[in-house]
Order: C-alpha cells, then sequence, then structure tokens
C-alpha cells in the first residue's frame, strides 16, 4: 500500500508540473524577441528572464541539492538567480530558442529524477517547485498585459514608442506616476464595519466581466473557534502552521469593493480632503501626488473589484465610508471556516 502510494504521488507531481509547463509555454506563444527581453517597469524582471529563472529554480533546487548533479548550464548561474543582477540588467538575455533549449534539458533531467527521487522526504519542495512555476506566469501575465496596453496607447497617439514610461500604460491616469511608492503591495479591499484601522486583505479573483456586480451586502460571522492556517503539504512557509483561534462575532461585506463604489469616493474630492487620511496616509499622499488608483480605467463597463490601491488608500476610503479593512483571522475565518461542518474550505 505504501508503495502504491508513493507512485501515485509521483504520478501527481508529474502530472501537475507537465499541466504548469503547457499553461507557461501559451503564456508565451506568439510574443518575439524585443517584449522577451524588454523591462515594463522598474519593480520587474523582462518577461525572458522570468522564464529562464523557472529552469533555473529546478535545477537549483531539485537537481543540484536533491539529486547532487552539476548545474545542467553552468554559464546561466549569474543570469538567472533572483539575488545577483539588478533588474535592469536581466535584459541580455540568450534567444528565446536558447531559453526553451534550457528549460526542455532541465525538465527532462528533473523528471528522469522524479522516478528515483525519496519522494517522501521532498514532496513539499516538488509541490513548492511547481507553485513557484505558477507564481512567475501569474507575474508574466501581468507584464504581457502591461506591454499590449503600452502597446496600443502607442498606436494611438502620435509620438509615442514601445519605450514609453509605464506612467502612460493606462489611457486614463494622468493623476498617476510610476515611482508611487507602491512597489507590490497593491490590494483588493473588502470591508467591515469601522472599528479601527487594521491590515490589508489579500487580492481577490476577478468575476466575469459579462456579471453584474451587486451592491455589497453584510453577512454575520459568528463568534467561536475556528483552524487557522494550514499544514497541507501545498502550504508555503507563511500559511503554517494550523492552529486553533477564538474569533468574535464580526460582519464583514460579502463582496470586494467594486471600482463604482470607489468612483464615489473620488468623485467626492476623498484624495483632495485630508479628514479620511491618517497621518501618515496623508504625508504619502502629498509626496505621491496621485487621485486615483495605479492603472485606473476611466471606462464605466469595468467594474470589477477595485485594485492598484496602496495601503493608505484602502485605509482613506474605509474611513469614507465608515468602514475598515478586516484582520487576517477575520478574513480568513470568513473565506474558509465551514461553521456548520466544523472545517476548512479550500477556497471561498
Amino acid at each position: 500500500m505504501k508503495s502504491k502510494s508513493i507512485q501515485s504521488c509521483r504520478e501527481t507531481i508529474y502530472h501537475d508540473l507537465q499541466q504548469c509547463r503547457r499553461g507557461t509555454f501559451q503564456l508565451f506563444s506568439g510574443i518575439n524577441y524585443e517584449t522577451f527581453c524588454r523591462q515594463a517597469h522598474p519593480d520587474f524582471s523582462p518577461v525572458g528572464w522570468h522564464l529562464g529563472h523557472i529552469a533555473y529554480a529546478e535545477d537549483l533546487w531539485l537537481l543540484q541539492h536533491c539529486g547532487g548533479f552539476k548545474p545542467v548550464f553552468p554559464e546561466y548561474q549569474k543570469l538567472f538567480p533572483a539575488d545577483i543582477l539588478p533588474k535592469k540588467e536581466r535584459v541580455y538575455l540568450p534567444t528565446m530558442a536558447e531559453v526553451e533549449c534550457y528549460l526542455g534539458t532541465v525538465r527532462k533531467k528533473v523528471l528522469d529524477y522524479l522516478e528515483i527521487a525519496p519522494i517522501e522526504q521532498q514532496q513539499r519542495l516538488w509541490q513548492f517547485i511547481i507553485q513557484h512555476e505558477s507564481q512567475h506566469c501569474e507575474t508574466v501575465a501581468f507584464l504581457l498585459q502591461m506591454q499590449e496596453k503600452e502597446s496600443g496607447r502607442g498606436k494611438k497617439e502620435s509620438g509615442s514608442s514601445a519605450t514609453d514610461s509605464v506612467t502612460d500604460v493606462t489611457d486614463a491616469t494622468p493623476g498617476r506616476n510610476q515611482e508611487s511608492g507602491r512597489g507590490n503591495q497593491e490590494e483588493g479591499i473588502i470591508l467591515m464595519p469601522n472599528t479601527q484601522c487594521l491590515m490589508p486583505n489579500s487580492q481577490f479573483p476577478i468575476p466575469n466581466s459579462q456579471c453584474p456586480i451587486p451592491n455589497s451586502s453584510v453577512i454575520e460571522i459568528p463568534a467561536g473557534e475556528f483552524y487557522m492556517g494550514s499544514d497541507a503539504v501545498e502550504a508555503l512557509d507563511n500559511e503554517r502552521s494550523r492552529h486553533l483561534c477564538y474569533q468574535e462575532k464580526y460582519s464583514i461585506d460579502r463582496y470586494p469593493v467594486t471600482c463604482s463604489q470607489y468612483r464615489n469616493f473620488m468623485e467626492s474630492d476623498g484624495y483632495q480632503n485630508p479628514q479620511w487620511w491618517s497621518a501618515d496616509g496623508w504625508t504619502w499622499l502629498q509626496s505621491h501626488l496621485v487621485d486615483r488608483p495605479l492603472y485606473w480605467s476611466e471606462n464605466p463597463a469595468f467594474n470589477h473589484p477595485v485594485c492598484g490601491v496602496s495601503w493608505y488608500e484602502a485605509e482613506a476610503y474605509c474611513n469614507f465610508i465608515g468602514q475598515r479593512l478586516p484582520t487576517e483571522s477575520e478574513w480568513e475565518k470568513a473565506a474558509i471556516w465551514d461553521a456548520e461542518n466544523q472545517t476548512q474550505r479550500t477556497y471561498p
């Protein structure tokens, strides 16, 4: 039975590795070398670097550290690690065919090693490698969309070029500066009745734009204990360990704040009125001079959950409507806890 279980685990890992890789190649299908090498934003590496880094991580952790093999392509040991070259120097990349060869060579050796690897001891690492590739693909998808929008703007406006700054990515963000201090901390917003300002929540899935988003209704979460965190093999370090928490009764919006709702804050001079901002938030705003979320669209049909807001903007919006952001434990209990069956749900 034990050997069957181990073999089943190998098969699952094999399937997940291959399925993830198919999605990765779909992202890169049809892009040109200029797009492959271009740094679309100072905070991010070129998409081609992400592709090479995926291969580097597999080679480093699975083949070198676990298998004891030498680096597959020693010449890439400086280019593709995350902690050696500054992002702006990662634009000098091999050809797309060469990077794909790197990926293919590493993957073949990885699959060979999978047949003999001590999966019982390494399962978490194999899961991490799959998650690692998926996370980089999320970044690649974002960067490709950023470049596509900028390219579209260049076609519409005379004098624009493919090297315009990211400030010009969206054709409706004149009040937004690329040095807005957001870094990678952009968040969605979900609200609670106001008691005090707390920590921002995680990002939210974007609903189908064809479906109308209802006004946010409030639901009550009863007081009681629940299990927070996860010990599942897929769980990352910051999700561990699963532990029992007690949470007082509270109410929370059923849906994230939409662009339409956030627009009310903007049109009510929310960015100009210091009463909605904390002292630190107002200081931040005076330093960055923004009047809308990053990559904001003026198209009223774009009524997704608002994104591209900093902690200070989310805090100010909550003050404006008399609510607050949930704590981590409040958000997690509302999202995953099935009180009736006293168990965690995998998804909200």
